[in-house]
């Protein structure tokens, strides 16, 4: 529900993967950095943001990744702030 609201609010549009600009990835969670800053498939970062219980946690962390040609994500940007 974050992410969607954070897509609406950008004016951002959902596309495949293999024409996405970067990918949203979005965990509750009480780490301060729940998700690596880069790796080496897609479906690795896939895993880890799935693992995250995403139920409790005082924070909502906000990533985005870049996507290089082999889709290998690497972040641009991570901020966190208190879930309501």
């Amino acid at each position: 529900m974050e992410a969607r609201s954070i897509i609406s609010k950008q004016g951002w549009v959902e596309t495949s993967l293999r024409n996405a600009d970067a990918v949203l990835v979005v965990v509750r969670s009480m780490l301060y950095y729940p998700l690596s800053s880069s790796y080496r498939r897609f479906d690795e970062l896939e895993r880890d943001a799935e693992m995250q219980l995403n139920i409790s946690g005082e924070n909502f962390h906000v990533y985005i990744y870049n996507l290089d040609e082999r889709l290998r994500p690497t972040e641009l940007k991570h901020v966190s702030y208190k879930a309501d």
